[in-house]
């Protein structure tokens, strides 16, 4: 089994041992090292069920009801965690409870655990939802950075992550920075690490 949160080289020590333990999801199967669930840890491996399969059993009944998917990103499944943005004034929404209601402020969100990890933006801690406010635009309906597509998948949703590397370049000859999706960047099979920097970026 391989942790869906780091690349399965970093899950042995020298000598081969297991760093910490695999748990597995009794529900979805998803696999993840405890220490990397970034929540409440589970018991043990045999009764562990994430966060993400536990809303589904408890409100998919619910006529508002949407199945949980991570915000930043366009990849389905995965080690989910629930999350929550507050915007900075409710002003723009007074009156309109419904309108809100539809905003990434008003409803449930969820982000991939390692989408927040690498994002320097995101609040979280074991206990709470991830605090995903600095992502989202006023409007409550985009993410900063909205205007730009990810280079991989081309598309603008989510949130996306660029390059530190000075001399990294979308292609095409202009000088901009290469910018994708936490989870295309993976995908990809891009070399992803902490820049030794305050940005966002790698």
């Amino acid at each position: 089994a391989v942790c869906f949160m780091i690349d399965p080289t970093d899950q042995f020590d020298t000598s081969g041992r297991s760093r910490n333990r695999l748990a597995t999801c009794s529900c979805c199967g998803v696999v993840v090292h405890r220490a990397c669930y970034m929540g409440p840890p589970p018991r043990s491996e045999k009764e562990f069920v994430c966060q993400a399969c536990q809303y589904v059993a408890a409100e998919k009944d619910n006529e508002k009801y949407q199945p949980p998917q991570c915000h930043m990103c366009n990849m389905k499944g995965g080690v989910l965690r629930k999350a929550k943005a507050i915007p900075g004034s409710k002003k723009r929404f007074k009156g309109d409870q419904k309108g809100f209601e539809q905003t990434l402020f008003g409803k449930q969100i969820w982000c991939h655990s390692v989408c927040a990890m690498w994002s320097h933006h995101v609040e979280y801690t074991l206990v709470d939802d991830i605090n995903c406010s600095q992502l989202i635009m006023a409007n409550g309906t985009s993410h900063v950075g909205n205007k730009y597509r990810c280079d991989l998948c081309g598309r603008k949703d989510g949130v996306k992550f660029s390059c530190t590397m000075k001399e990294c370049y979308k292609s095409g000859g202009a000088m901009v920075p290469f910018r994708f999706h936490l989870s295309c960047g993976r995908q990809a099979g891009l070399d992803i690490h902490d820049a030794d920097n305050d940005t966002q970026g790698f």
